[in-house]
C-alpha cells in the first residue's frame, strides 16, 4: 500500500462514519525507537508460525546469532550480547520490522476499531462520547499488551487522539478521554499523519498553509543559490519546479484532494504555487504603476 492510498483509506473512512452521525476519533501511535527495539526472538517465532521454509528460516537464525557490541580502548574492553534492533536501510530490516507490525494488524480488536496499515494509526467510531471512550481505552490497551510481549513501548508523549468534530457529534470544548495504561492520552486539534496536517475539522487548511510556507521558503533559497543559473536559463528552475517542489505541493493528495469541489480550498493551492511560477516567468510581483 502507497501512503498516498493509506491516506485515501483513511479520509475515506472518518468521512464515511462522520456523515452517519457517528462520533470518531483518529489516534496517532508512535513505537518508541521501532526498529531499533525490534526483538530477535519475536522474529524467530513469527517466521515459524508464517511456516517460513527452512532453508530461509535456518539463514536468519544464523545471521541472529552470536553478535555482539563491542567497546574498546585502552583502560577498558566491554562486550555485551544483544538480541534486539535491525539498521534502517538494510535489507532485512523492513522485513523484520513488518512481521512484527503484521502481528499488531492481526489483533482481535474491539468493535467499531480500524488499524491502518502502517501500524501507526487507530481509528476508533461509536454512536456517543461514553462508547468511544470505552472502545478507544480497550483498543489501545490491546495493543499496549501487544507491545510487551514482543518487548515495545509506544512513546506517551507522542500518542494523540484527534476528534473529528466535522458533523459535530464531537466538540474541542469536551473531547473524548481516551486512557492508555495509566495515563490520558493528549487530545490534539490537529496531527500530521504520513506527511499530512490533519485538523479536527477535517479541512485541510492548515496542511495548505504549511505547504505554502515550505513552498516559499525552498523557492527563495533556490532563487539565491542558482541565482546566476535563472538569470540566464529560467528554464532551469522550471524543471526543479517541475521535478520536486510541483510534486511536494500534490503530496498527500489521496487525504485533501476531495476538497478541490470548494473554490476556498482551490484558491488557497493555486496561492501556493504563485512564488515559484513568478521566479519562472521572472515577473514583478505586483503589477507595475505603468502598465495599464
Amino acid at each position: 500500500m502507497s501512503c498516498e492510498t493509506a491516506l485515501y483509506h483513511l479520509r475515506s473512512l472518518v468521512e464515511e462514519k462522520a456523515r452517519s452521525r457517528w462520533c470518531v476519533c483518529i489516534i496517532s501511535l508512535d513505537v518508541a525507537g521501532a526498529f531499533d527495539n525490534v526483538w530477535w526472538p519475536s522474529v524467530l517465532y513469527l517466521l515459524a508460525k508464517a511456516k517460513c521454509p527452512e532453508n530461509i528460516y535456518d539463514v536468519v537464525v544464523s545471521y541472529l546469532s552470536e553478535r555482539y557490541v563491542i567497546f574498546e580502548n585502552k583502560a577498558l574492553h566491554l562486550k555485551y550480547k544483544i538480541n534486539r534492533g535491525c539498521p534502517q536501510g538494510s535489507c532485512s530490516g523492513p522485513l523484520f520490522w513488518n512481521l512484527i507490525a503484521d502481528d499488531a494488524l492481526n489483533l482481535q480488536l474491539p468493535q467499531n476499531c480500524k488499524l491502518q496499515a502502517y501500524a501507526d494509526d487507530l481509528v476508533v467510531w461509536a454512536k456517543d462520547k461514553s462508547s468511544l471512550e470505552q472502545q478507544g481505552s480497550h483498543a489501545l490497551e490491546q495493543l499496549r499488551a501487544w507491545g510487551v510481549r514482543h518487548k515495545l513501548k509506544f512513546n506517551q508523549s507522542k500518542t494523540s487522539v484527534l476528534p473529528i468534530t466535522h458533523m459535530r457529534k464531537l466538540k474541542m470544548t469536551d473531547p473524548p478521554r481516551i486512557a492508555m495504561g495509566n495515563s490520558t492520552v493528549e487530545v490534539v486539534e490537529e496531527m500530521k499523519y504520513l506527511g499530512v496536517l490533519w485538523d479536527h475539522t477535517m479541512s485541510f487548511h492548515r496542511h495548505l498553509k504549511a505547504v505554502r510556507q515550505k513552498t516559499d521558503y525552498l523557492t527563495h533559497r533556490l532563487s539565491i543559490i542558482a541565482a546566476k543559473l535563472y538569470n540566464r536559463k529560467p528554464s532551469l528552475l522550471k524543471r526543479i519546479y517541475e521535478g520536486a517542489i510541483e510534486p511536494y505541493i500534490l503530496y498527500g493528495h489521496g487525504a485533501w484532494a476531495h476538497r478541490m469541489k470548494f473554490k476556498s480550498f482551490t484558491e488557497k493551492l493555486v496561492v501556493i504555487q504563485r512564488r515559484p511560477l513568478l521566479a519562472i516567468a521572472r515577473t514583478y510581483r505586483i503589477p507595475h504603476m505603468h502598465c495599464k
